[in-house]
């Protein structure tokens, strides 16, 4: 004899979060940037970071960082990714390699630039090798954003999708 309806409703909600985290789908948190230039939701658990410029947004979740910069003026795809392509450089992976096809794509209707990368980084005398994630995103005429995150290639392989996630994400208000 099946178990009456009202039996399993407390099975519910545990359940549909097991099979939510089995599945990979991870609960999003929104973020709106203060000055209403853009929005984008987070995995569950990362949170902005104190920031030193308005324009510069770190969110983590003590492990893995990502960065948002908005830039003003700058609506070009090409241009945002160009723009954190730089930072990657200057961060130290001089000679990023790409890994796959760096794609245009459409993001909320607006059009974007993503691609992965990886390459060595001086760690005092050692060279360690990392992954990046950059994206670019033109918002409207007066300005986009680029996104810039860098991890462990082990790290990077599990949370890629979650990080594209964020990144697909992201919008005006």
């Amino acid at each position: 004899m099946a178990p009456h309806r009202s039996v399993l409703r407390p099975f519910a909600v545990p359940l549909l979060a097991v099979a939510l985290l089995a599945t990979g789908v991870v609960r999003a948190a929104p973020f709106e940037d203060p000055l209403g230039r853009f929005a984008l939701e987070l995995p569950s658990g990362w949170e902005l970071k104190p920031q030193a410029h308005e324009d510069v947004f770190v969110f983590s979740d003590g492990k893995q960082n990502v960065i948002v910069q908005y830039l003003a003026d700058v609506a070009d795809p090409a241009a945002l990714f160009r723009s954190g392509m730089d930072n990657l450089i200057g961060g130290g992976m001089a000679t990023p390699k790409p890994d796959g096809e760096t794609r245009d794509l459409d993001v909320n209707g607006r059009p974007a630039r993503l691609g992965a990368f990886s390459g060595d980084v001086a760690a005092g005398s050692m060279k360690v090798t990392l992954a990046a994630l950059v994206g670019g995103v033109a918002l409207d005429d007066d300005g986009g954003v680029f996104l810039l995150w860098i991890a462990d290639p082990k790290s990077f392989g599990k949370l890629r999708k979650t990080v594209e996630g964020a990144f697909g994400s992201i919008r005006k208000p």
